[in-house]
């Protein structure tokens, strides 16, 4: 028996008239277009500033005009506002893409790329990000222009819209394209990674264009001739080639470079990994450092950079080390399996490798000399002085000038954060205009440098070269180091170029050193969330042999774990939910003792997140097919609903599904289970793991009161607002002067911020009747309003809106009325009372409404508070009343127990109750966590079945039903 059914769509049968002949209907359709005369107009957009714009292209033979449109928004020639991407030949006949865009006619601003996209689908994206243009290719960045003028930075219309071609008939395509999106924000890589494989649809944030032709039935392609131009489909549907690549899938050219595109000081002894085309057998390797041979170059000419062809493996280590501080460039062909041997032709890309030594930052100067307060000491190290070039000025107020104290020398000294191995210092001399007259450069220099402030070692007697007494003046003076071991330099001035002349002067100095200890930690220092299992890493110390690895749970507490050769430790068994910090001391010459790292592991790892369950009842991956329910075994339950979707798509703690249990008690065996046995025995007494946790949202009942008084309702309802409310309404009568008090124990706000729960005093239980309303809110993380109507069906009105908090639970509020005299008030602990907004004067005829109100702000998904200590003054009457104002409200859930089970392989199984008899009846997510010691007897390291069961197993007995919702069930331990 079936209890649920697939909806099966049929099939669209794709009838097209192309000139080019009848085609299939099947996946993978593009448009194809001639490079004479086909275009598509798509329409126009507004977009505001930034803009990305992205289309997969297969580019036929290069053409012999130089530029052939992807997507324009204007005619070619010297239009103010032209925008166009496009593909433009260079001299050497190779397409590359490029994008231009024109603010007033006058200047063009463009990017090119590097990539040739003749023969091959490319992903081909252009990105605007305020004066920033970029092109990305296959994902990967592959030029930029940073310095665009904000006449052209501030485009921000796509009029007539169209692809293949310009407004003005020109520029004509030839090739393949399909998936053209475009958006009104800049992209990032990541998103455009994700953009390249994720289906097209236009339901994305930002989406203001996408056009995917693989329907075909609405899409019009248009000849420039007039006679074509009659909204017939001209030109063809591409269906497959020899090695055919679906637009939007993994690109069959290799991609997602490591290192980065354009990455630097990368290390010499790395190693070139990339994700490889959808289609790869093997691949052939490029490496050079000129980018015309790793581009040009190919099987039947290498040009000596075809460094490994035909391998298998999707990365590549070069032999030996790389040279210091130089570009390579570096390319993939991706080549399909025999007998078919097509090659993709890869994007090169490029990295810098690492320079020899690194400047020294945050270096603090000092001196005995006597100098005007700006031009002090640290004049030498600030950077002042120096453009982008490493060029000095001649401005006397970029340098420092002193003049020695009396009866000793003068010196400069420099102090760093750290030991550091020197490599080498450089010098810019004093140079204000004058200094060949003057001579107050620096000339006899004594440079003596010291592990720890207090013991000097005289490395030599230097002599700085004279500065040229011009802008635009370079260092010229360099003292080697040769790796010593410093935290501070002394330079002793002994005399300047001017001879006996009192003041001495020095431009700027720069120190730079080896990296000798360890650095750049994997996982990066701070970070969490890491499964238990993730191994160490790091960058190895230039000169170390071997690294001593210290590891341990308190910073002061570190022990040796191990020494390694490499530059990798992968620990024994560390913990869930426990922070851990680590050392690496880099050995070699001497040992060069490493920063203080930390890292997290994660509490929890997930054992059900309900995220992979589809609606795909034939392959076996609906919800209820793994979790078992009461159409298998018995019991009152239903998992997933009875129409697809199955999962629950609204209610969720986190990712986008959760799993909706509907338990029905009413009825043998008076007790409800949804139950999942793994496909093998699971062991949760790894790191340390004590602990088994899920989240459980229930729906509260409509109306409950408990015998302490504690009153539990839930309610949807667009809002208590406007003209007419849509609310829950629990009420007595009052007449005469009184008031209501309550606690709001708990308010549900995941339906929305919004959400509004507190006491009210209302006329009657219309919608639109007059009323004043103390709530508090969800709104700004907390907080509450004073509002009310006046008129009955006139609008509603708030005096104030306050965010005192965050509001957090429990927290109180009051409603009075004397006469025709209403206020509101909040109180954090119902003694000390705050009143909100001003004091109302109403009329309202007696006997009033008075009571608690309750509302989502959501038509569509309910909400629920508990309230307590309900109070009441003056003349209230009657029973409690419920009334649902405006919309019809739910009926909630029956109150029951919830459980879980676990069975381990043997059959032994435990039950565990959930401590909050009522937790069924509390919407919003609830975290349970549960000692793991509790489930006594079962083999923790064999865990075969879970249920989860509403009801009473042990001791059944008719109850009601309802709904709950399960997510993100995990093991672990909480953190520390």
């Amino acid at each position: 028996m079936f209890r649920k059914s697939k909806h099966h769509v049929g099939a669209v049968l794709l009838v097209l008239a192309v000139l080019a002949g009848t085609v299939s209907a099947a996946d993978g359709y593009a448009l194809q277009f001639d490079g004479v005369n086909d275009y598509v107009e798509v329409g126009a957009a507004l977009i505001s500033n930034d803009l990305t714009m992205s289309a997969w292209v297969k580019a036929d033979t290069p053409w012999i005009n130089d530029t052939r449109v992807i997507i324009s928004n204007s005619h070619w020639g010297a239009a103010a506002g032209r925008v166009g991407f496009h593909l433009q030949v260079e001299a050497n006949g190779t397409p590359r893409s490029r994008f231009q865009t024109q603010a007033d006619g006058v200047g063009v601003w463009g990017v090119r790329g590097t990539t040739n996209v003749v023969g091959a689908w490319h992903h081909v994206t252009f990105v605007k990000s305020g004066p920033r243009i970029s092109i990305v290719v296959n994902g990967v960045e592959e030029a930029a222009l940073g310095d665009m003028p904000e006449s052209v930075s501030g485009l921000n219309v796509l009029d007539r819209i169209r692809i293949a071609s310009t407004n003005s008939n020109t520029r004509f395509f030839p090739g393949l394209i399909d998936e053209v999106r475009v958006w009104d924000h800049a992209r990032t890589e990541a998103e455009i990674l994700g953009d390249m494989g994720g289906e097209l649809k236009g339901t994305e944030p930002g989406l203001v264009g996408y056009w995917k032709f693989n329907e075909g039935a609405g899409t019009t392609v248009f000849d420039s001739t007039p006679e074509g131009n009659d909204g017939t489909i001209v030109g063809a549907l591409w269906t497959t080639d020899a090695a055919p690549v679906a637009p939007g899938a993994a690109p069959a050219t290799a991609h997602g470079p490591i290192p980065a595109n354009g990455t630097v000081d990368v290390p010499r002894d790395v190693v070139l990994r990339w994700d490889a085309g959808a289609y790869a057998h093997t691949h052939d390797v490029y490496l050079g450092t000129a980018f015309e041979d790793v581009d040009l170059a190919g099987r039947t000419d290498p040009m000596g950079v075809l460094v490994s062809q035909g391998q298998t493996a999707a990365d590549y280590a070069p032999a030996g080390l790389l040279d210091f501080e130089t570009t390579y460039y570096w390319r993939v062909d991706e080549v399909n399996a025999p007998p078919d041997g097509t090659v993709y032709r890869g994007s090169v890309w490029s990295f810098t490798t690492e320079p020899f030594a690194y400047p020294i930052g945050n270096v603090v100067a000092a001196s005995n000399g006597i100098s005007e307060a700006s031009a002090g000491p640290g004049k030498t190290v600030d950077g002042s002085g120096l453009d982008a070039d490493d060029l000095h000025s001649i401005n006397a107020a970029d340098m420092w000038l002193a003049s020695p104290p009396a009866d000793e020398a003068l010196y400069i000294q420099y102090e760093f954060d750290r030991v550091h191995k020197l490599h080498e210092m450089l010098v810019w001399n004093y140079n204000v205009q004058f200094e060949a007259v003057l001579g107050y450069g620096c000339k006899d220099v004594t440079v003596a440098y010291s592990e720890n402030g207090e013991d000097w070692m005289v490395l030599g007697d230097f002599e700085f070269a004279r500065a040229t007494a011009r802008a635009g003046y370079a260092a010229n003076t360099t003292v080697e180091f040769a790796g010593v071991a410093a935290q501070a330099v002394r330079l002793t001035v002994n005399g300047n170029w001017g001879g006996m002349l009192p003041q001495f002067g020095l431009g700027e100095v720069r120190f730079s050193s080896i990296p000798a200890r360890a650095r750049e930690p994997q996982p990066a220092d701070g970070a969490t969330l890491l499964d238990p299992d993730t191994p160490l890493s790091w960058r190895a110390g230039r000169d170390a042999t071997s690294h001593e690895v210290y590891l341990g749970t308190h910073p002061d507490e570190l022990l040796l774990a191990d020494s390694v050769v490499g530059a990798a430790f992968t620990p024994g068994p560390l913990s869930f939910g426990t922070t851990y910090y680590w050392r690496i001391d880099a050995v070699g010459d001497e040992v060069w003792a490493g920063d203080l790292w930390s890292f997290s592991t994660l509490d929890f790892v997930l054992i059900d997140g309900f995220e992979d369950y589809t609606d795909d009842i034939e392959a076996g991956e609906a919800i209820f097919d793994t979790w078992i329910d009461g159409w298998v075994n018995n019991t009152g339950s239903t998992v997933g609903y009875f129409d697809a979707p199955f999962a629950e798509k609204t209610i969720v703690y986190s990712g986008a599904q959760s799993m909706p249990l509907l338990y029905d008690n009413t009825v043998s065996p008076f007790y409800s289970e949804a139950e999942r046995t793994f496909d093998s025995p699971l062991n949760w007494t790894v790191n340390g793991a004590d602990t088994l946790r899920l989240f459980v949202a229930g729906r509260a009942p409509a109306f409950a009161e408990a015998a302490d008084g504690t009153i539990l309702m839930n309610a949807i309802g667009n809002d208590i607002w406007g003209n007419a409310d849509q609310f829950r309404y629990v009420y007595k009568n009052l007449s005469g002067n009184g008031s209501i008090t309550a606690r709001v124990d708990m308010l549900d706000v995941s339906p929305d911020i919004w959400v509004k729960g507190g006491v009210m005093i209302r006329q009657n239980a219309d919608a639109g009747a007059v009323n004043v309303f103390m709530a508090m809110t969800g709104s700004g993380g907390g907080g509450s309003t004073f509002q009310q109507r006046m008129i009955a069906t006139g609008v509603s009105v708030s005096q104030h809106t306050y965010a005192d908090g965050p509001f957090t639970a429990p927290y109180w509020v009051r409603v009075t009325r004397e006469g025709n005299t209403l206020t509101g008030y909040t109180s954090p602990d119902g003694e000390n009372w705050t009143q909100r907004g001003d004091t109302i004067t109403l009329a309202m005829t007696d006997p009033v409404l008075i009571g608690l109100a309750l509302t989502s702000h959501n038509a569509n998904q309910a909400t629920s508070a508990q309230f307590s200590n309900v109070a009441f003054t003056g003349n209230v009457t009657g029973a409690w009343q419920v009334a649902e104002v405006g919309v019809a409200q739910p009926e909630g859930n029956t109150a029951a127990p919830l459980y879980v089970a676990l069975e381990d392989a043997t059959g032994k199984s435990a039950v565990v109750t959930h401590p909050d008899a009522n937790i069924v009846g509390r919407s919003g997510w609830n975290e349970w966590q549960i000692p793991l010691s509790e489930f006594t007897g079962v083999n923790l390291s064999r865990v075969d079945t879970m249920t989860i069961g509403v009801g009473n197993k042990t001791n059944p007995t008719a109850g009601g039903a309802g709904t709950i919702y399960i997510d993100d069930i995990s093991f672990g331990k909480p953190a520390e």
